[in-house]
């Protein structure tokens, strides 16, 4: 039964949790201020904040008017369901939570709806059987009950146990990050033990709060199972000796007994003296003051610590000290800004006469322009102008800090130069804002090509030999960017954006490059030159191809040769590629590379080979390895195994190499995928058939790649079937029985027969696959028996037969009497239905 209450209140006399509504963050929060009017001016900044208190006693709120839970039933760690009745391991959570006073960072969750402080109890028994009310200490103590009843985690009754389990989870994201992280125990879906699904299943959720310390209760459904262990349940929570305690909503009827609720939120908040606390303004971390005092503070503050600041951005930060020592802290930002009026931005000033040399005299009045950038006031004598070198001479005003002739303003730099106009409104609001602007020099600098000797018996600058290959760059002093390079007359291969030139593919001769800046009002283009000469020389270089080749690590180089008619002797410099080789072959006047890749990386190296001392060319190459690609199991996962047919997968991880492209999983069972996501490959699910072969291959595009093999070796479902015989039997004692047979198949390794009569077994056979029960039963009963499946399967099917057995009548009574008497007797055993009674002399008795 829900319970609806009508709460009302004030939230200047709330306390810290209001009411059983969502739990609030420990945070501070610092409002937009109002905008001040000058750079020397201040404006009020206040801090509002709240402030949690400690847990030397409690207060539970009453049942929340609207059921609003947040925070997922399912995900993160599933406690062991092979068994029932169990703690978790000992759970480390990443903060400390206050409990009764006391303070906690690790703790374990049991399976019949509870969270403990005693950790003592880690992975042993959690006790379901319980009549005691809280607080007791005859039920666990130190811990905190959301539902606490005998709820069964165990296959079967669960059916679905990726849904029906008990899990636990840290929340560290958006508005629960540090301090206002959560962690969260749902029991989700669960049967009741002995009642099992007759009841419904039994949902609900214990959230505990960092920092605030509060406990939230979220049940979803509760229905008392009547007929075991009185149907006891409790929501709440007790200290560590068991004498002091809270029930949920400070209601009664949520102490121990048989009752049941849906779909209601209750909230347990700390509710004695606040927990130490300051509060410190920092500007640029920079304090700016002490905060404020301690103790009497309003849990939500609200214009209680302003300070008067100027313009700059200020941050709040207070930290809290809880009773064990721990702090934390929480913080906000926020800036003050001058109001800016609505006039134009100065504009920046370019000096573009390359022939002028410092000092330049440099008009910087824009009154005028400034003014008029204004849609309400264009009026300049409605403002008052003046400039400055330094902005802090502007802020303040100064009139010995000014520039005092800003109409022909004389500066040698450095450039770009920064001035500052100070603009004060004299009608109105009496406003000053402070702007900047810079003075800049227009383009200039020079080119020049110092020449390459190689190849040139008397090399001059700016001479490159034709045969050389490559780009040559430019040498660029004091060059203003931006421009673009040509050449005149037309035959130098040349790099426009860089002006690096080629002159293997130029033609012979002498060319002047241009490097130009286009006009850029009130700039006019700008230009400077340099010369460059190819000169011919006679020896060339022939490379077969392929030449620049991406190879494996392990992969042989297609041989490289290099050929020059006349070749005498020959060398090679620069980064060449670990495990090729070279040779020079005079009969052949080349070099030849050959070998295989043994270390990645990018080589670039060059080959020369000399004519004479004077007349030598070369010839530059690329090579690059590239490393084998691999897709890597991940530590832990576990890529061979042997599951049955509708059970969850343990999900396998790959590490994909970066090499390593188009990664794809084939022949995995139906129901099993797999996804990429980055460099992670994970293959998940649950299969729904047994497959034709349990491997699955991972292919992928790379260096020596092949493909990665694994198995999922899915096992069908147990399966029992009755051949023939009848199940359900009545002999007598020490009768023999009709023979049952039994058939079992799919996964199943075999059959296990329980429950049968004395003097009744079963054994294998007749045939492959089946087992018989036989006997005579010696002892009169009825017998309910089993027969179950042996498999790994989670779920085994079972048959279930009767053989009831009937006792052998006897008759009692005085069978000795005179001629003429009578006498009574009586029968016991299972009589016929039809004629109990006969005689041999019906004349005597009938």
């Amino acid at each position: 039964m829900k319970r609806n209450y009508l709460l009302l209140c004030l939230l200047a006399l709330c306390p810290f949790a209001v009411f059983a509504q969502v739990a609030p963050l420990v945070q501070v929060e610092v409002p937009p201020p109002a905008t001040i009017c000058d750079p020397t001016g201040t404006t009020a900044l206040t801090a509002n904040f709240n402030v949690p208190q400690q847990t030397t006693s409690y207060t539970p709120y009453p049942e929340d008017t609207v059921f609003n839970p947040s925070f997922p039933t399912t995900g993160g760690t599933l406690l062991d369901a092979t068994q029932d009745d169990v703690w978790s391991p000992v759970v480390t959570l990443p903060f400390s939570f206050a409990f009764y006073g006391n303070f906690y960072n690790q703790l374990i969750v049991g399976s019949n709806g509870l969270i403990s402080f005693d950790i003592s109890d880690a992975n042993g028994y959690c006790p379901w059987a319980f009549t005691a009310s809280v607080p007791s200490p005859a039920i666990p103590t130190n811990a905190i009950f959301g539902i606490y009843q005998d709820t069964n985690i165990a296959m079967p009754p669960v059916t679905n146990p990726a849904v029906q389990n008990v899990n636990y989870y840290v929340l560290d994201t958006g508005v629960n990050q540090a301090p206002n992280r959560v962690f969260v125990v749902n029991f989700n879906s669960l049967p009741q033990f002995s009642c099992n699904n007759g009841v419904g299943l039994q949902t609900s959720q214990i959230v505990l709060h960092e920092g605030s310390n509060i406990v939230d209760f979220f049940v979803f459904d509760r229905t008392c199972c009547p007929g075991w262990n009185s149907g006891s349940g409790v929501i709440g929570m007790q200290n560590a000796s068991g004498t002091v305690g809270h029930l949920a909503g400070a209601d009664p009827a949520n102490n121990t007994g048989c009752w049941s609720m849906f779909d209601t939120h209750y909230q347990i908040a700390p509710s004695a003296a606040q927990v130490p606390h300051t509060l410190q303004w920092y500007e640029g971390g920079t304090p700016v003051n002490n905060g404020i005092p301690t103790g009497g503070t309003p849990i939500f503050a609200v214009n209680d610590n302003p300070i008067n600041v100027g313009p700059g951005t200020y941050t709040a930060v207070v930290t809290y000290t809880n009773p064990d020592g721990t702090t934390y802290t929480v913080s906000d930002t926020q800036t003050v800004s001058v109001l800016q009026l609505d006039v134009a931005d100065p504009l920046d000033i370019a000096l573009c006469d390359p022939t002028q040399t410092p000092p330049y005299t440099v008009n910087i009045n824009q009154n005028n322009y400034i003014a008029a950038g204004s849609p309400t006031d264009p009026d300049p004598t409605h403002y008052a102008f003046s400039y400055y070198e330094t902005e802090i001479g502007a802020i303040n005003g100064s009139p010995a800090n000014d520039i005092n002739t800003p109409n022909a303003f004389i500066t040698s730099g450095p450039f770009p130069k920064s001035i500052w106009v100070r603009i004060e409104e004299l009608v109105s609001t009496g406003c000053v804002n402070v702007r900047e602007f810079f003075i800049t020099e227009g383009p200039s600098g020079t080119i020049a090509y110092p020449g390459d000797p190689t190849g040139l018996t008397t090399p001059m600058p700016g001479q490159y030999c034709s045969n050389l290959t490559g780009q040559h760059p430019v040498t660029e002093t004091a060059l203003t960017s931006g421009g673009t390079y040509s050449a005149s007359p037309a035959g130098l291969t040349i790099d426009p954006t860089t002006g690096a030139i080629t002159p293997t593919t130029s033609t012979v001769g002498v060319y002047t490059v241009t490097y130009t800046i286009a006009a850029n009002p009130p700039c006019p283009a700008f230009t400077t030159t340099a010369t460059v000469e190819i000169v011919a020389c006679a020896c060339t270089v022939t490379v077969s191809t392929p030449e620049d080749q991406t190879l494996c690590v392990g992969d042989a180089v297609t041989a490289i040769n290099y050929t020059t008619a006349g070749a005498t002797s020959a060398s090679v410099s620069g980064n060449f590629p670990p495990g090729l080789a070279w040779a020079f072959d005079p009969a052949t006047e080349s070099v030849d590379v050959t070998g295989t890749a043994t270390t990645a990386g990018v080589y670039t190296y060059t080959v020369q080979l000399n004519v004479t001392a004077s007349d030598f060319c070369s010839e530059t190459t690329t090579i690059t390895v590239t490393a084998s690609s691999n897709v890597t199991l991940n530590a832990g996962s576990n890529d061979n195994q042997t599951i049955c047919v509708d059970s969850l997968i343990a999900d396998i991880y790959y590490t994909i190499d970066a090499t390593a492209t188009g990664v794809a999983v084939n022949n995995l069972p139906a129901g099993v995928t797999y996804t990429v996501v980055g460099n992670l490959l994970t293959i998940s699910g649950t299969p729904t058939a047994v497959p034709a072969s349990p491997t699955y291959d991972i292919t992928f595009t790379g260096c020596n790649a092949a493909p990665v093999l694994g198995n999922i070796n899915v096992l069908a479902a147990p399966t029992v079937a009755l051949v023939s015989g009848d199940d359900a039997q009545t002999p007598c004692v020490n009768a023999a029985i009709t023979n049952i047979v039994y058939s079992f198949g799919g996964s199943a390794t075999g059959l296990n027969v329980s429950g049968l009569p004395p003097g009744v077994t079963f054994a294998a056979g007749p045939g492959a696959n089946e087992i018989t029960i036989s006997g005579t039963p010696n002892t009169a009963g009825n017998y309910s028996y089993q027969v179950e499946t042996i498999s790994t399967c989670p779920t085994n099917p079972v048959l279930i037969g009767t053989i009831n057995v009937d006792a052998l009548p006897t008759i009692t009574g005085d069978t000795a009497l005179c001629l003429g008497g009578m006498t009574t007797l009586t029968g016991s055993g299972t009589a016929s239905t039809t004629t109990p009674w006969t005689s041999s002399n019906p004349a005597i008795a009938s």
